[in-house]
């Protein structure tokens, strides 16, 4: 006997094909966003990697809410690059967002993203009390 692996548009009967392709595409634009945001911060270009996280933000948003792993895992980016560049008031702000949106949910987000929420919840804070 040979099982048919399901495609995921099977596996979610709830969502019709023209439904899961508007997902995919909200989904595939954030991730664009997301990783072009990372790299613009990797050189240095805070202002453009903001920006380009706040449109991965936008994008999952489309698709799921604010409280979303997606939109945490954007809001730690967008609190790193903050930090990084000694803007506390504004680290702190995305960091306690995501913080909040973890600890709120009935189960933790994906545990290792509330490990990165904590880890970069403590390094925030440890850095404006040392400075």
């Amino acid at each position: 006997f040979f099982f048919k692996q399901k495609t995921a548009y099977e596996m979610l009967r709830s969502l019709v094909g023209s439904e899961m392709c508007i997902r995919d595409r909200y989904m595939g634009y954030a991730e664009y966003y997301w990783l072009k945001g990372e790299v613009e911060i990797g050189k240095e270009n805070l202002k453009q990697g903001i920006e380009n996280l706040n449109h991965a933000v936008d994008q999952a948003q489309q698709m799921y809410t604010k409280t979303s792993f997606y939109c945490v895992k954007y809001y730690i980016s967008i609190a790193k690059a903050y930090h990084q560049n000694n803007q506390l008031f504004q680290a702190k702000e995305y960091i306690s967002l995501s913080k909040e949106i973890c600890e709120s949910q009935e189960v933790l987000l994906k545990s290792v993203i509330y490990a990165d929420v904590l880890v970069t919840y403590a390094n925030i804070f440890k850095h404006d009390i040392n400075s």
